[in-house]
């Protein structure tokens, strides 16, 4: 994920970017605001952008976790 923004405001919404090899399981998305409300104490929405790639994505830009050299 990238540009994470967080409204503060009732409820909760935390939107971002997802680049990703697949779509998001509708179901562990529902599950993860879920946990995030009870953690938070308040509701929380969770807004995905979502951009498909394909596996050459990741191999050509290598992993998005590692800083930039």
């Amino acid at each position: 994920m990238r540009n994470i923004k967080v409204r503060l405001a009732r409820p909760l919404k935390i939107s971002a970017d997802l680049i990703s090899t697949h779509m998001p399981d509708p179901q562990e998305l529902a599950t993860l605001e879920k946990q995030l409300s009870k953690q938070l104490g308040q509701a929380v929405t969770i807004d995905l952008s979502v951009r498909l790639v394909t596996e050459n994505y990741f191999s050509q830009f290598g992993n998005l976790l590692e800083p930039r050299k």
